[in-house]
């Protein structure tokens, strides 16, 4: 089981504080959740997307190219990038995955267009309810699950 978590911007008004993500997804070890993240994204080969994990690089699309950081376990759809879908999907979950998760877009000169923020809870057991998903920003979303074996 693995969930879908709607994006979202880490804002704070007090800059002494760190930034906390207000949303996040519970996954299960062994399953997968898709952190999703859409932009408008005019040339796709112009971009560098980089998602980290804890400042480790987990995953970059660059010039048309997708590559994992995490023994692929990660992964970006090519023909989704075109039309502005920059979502991460985490496969194969284990409980070192747990953390914040960064998306970074830059443009081909290296200047950052843009960064969206995300938070990941991986448990052990799949106790996923509804009740587990929290969200500030998007009530209108819910969890969507994707299958996976526990």
């Amino acid at each position: 089981m693995g969930a879908v978590l709607p994006p979202l911007s880490a804002t704070n008004n007090n800059t002494n504080e760190e930034e906390i993500p207000e949303v996040y997804a519970v996954g299960t070890v062994t399953c997968s959740v898709v952190l999703p993240f859409k932009a408008e994204v005019s040339n796709p080969e112009d971009v560098t997307v980089e998602w980290k994990h804890k400042d480790k690089k987990v995953h970059e699309y660059q010039r048309g190219q997708n590559q994992s950081h995490i023994q692929g376990r990660s992964e970006m759809k090519t023909e989704q990038i075109n039309t502005g879908d920059l979502s991460l999907t985490l496969k194969h979950l284990q409980l070192t995955d747990s953390g914040v998760y960064t998306c970074t877009v830059c443009n081909k000169d290296g200047l950052m267009l843009l960064q969206e923020v995300f938070s990941l809870r991986v448990e052990r057991f799949s106790l996923f309810n509804p009740s587990t998903w929290h969200k500030k920003k998007y009530p209108q979303d819910g969890p969507k699950t994707s299958g996976g074996d526990v």
